[in-house]
């Protein structure tokens, strides 16, 4: 097994939401993908959601496709997880991730970013659940390569520990993964998505 592996990312031409920077920064440098970009990023929608962490009603403002881009882009290939399947196939996430890595899969799903920006245990009531996406991992360091708008207050590419990843994952129950709990029936789990080259 290698020390080391980063997947491909580039700095995404749209940061507004997680999903579509994760799009962005897997597809931004790819020609071919860009003409499904092109003639699907041109309409902006505003409509109503609940708040995930509060329940307040707000107005969202996104590009379509939204929140499902990840899913319904021809040139990334998705796959979904449950937390079951990871830990039987893998033991546990940190294996998980660096087999995904090593098969140039990206990992993409909620984890408690909470648990990642403190050091110290925080209120066991708060949570701070959020998608990450990781596209690599360091062996030597002990850390994973992550593109998310948490640490520097937008878009940004830094690294996480190992043990810090773990902390998000574990922590997140079926109630808290806002992208699994309406799709896929209240379960937990995450994404893999490969670049799809046969487009």
């Amino acid at each position: 097994m290698e020390n080391k592996k980063i997947l491909d990312v580039t700095k995404p031409m749209i940061t507004s939401w997680q999903w579509h920077a994760t799009l962005f920064s897997i597809l931004s440098d790819d020609d071919n993908a860009k003409r499904w970009i092109f003639s699907n990023y041109i309409q902006l929608r505003c409509y109503d959601i609940q708040e995930i962490f509060t329940g307040d009603d707000m107005l969202l403002a996104d590009i379509m496709p939204g929140s499902s881009s990840l899913k319904e882009c021809p040139y990334l290939i998705t796959s979904l997880l449950t937390k079951e399947q990871i830990e039987s196939y893998c033991g546990n996430i940190i294996d998980f991730i660096i087999k995904t890595i090593n098969l140039n899969g990206y990992v993409y799903g909620v984890f408690d970013e909470a648990k990642i920006l403190s050091d110290v245990d925080v209120e066991v009531d708060y949570k701070f659940p959020h998608e990450l996406f990781i596209y690599g991992y360091d062996l030597e360091k002990e850390v994973f390569h992550v593109g998310d708008f948490t640490f520097k207050d937008h878009y940004s590419l830094n690294t996480v520990s190992f043990k810090d990843v773990q902390r998000g994952y574990e922590d997140i129950t079926a109630s808290d993964d806002h992208m699994f709990k309406d799709d896929y029936k209240g379960t937990r789990g995450l994404f893999v998505i490969l670049k799809n080259t046969s487009v």
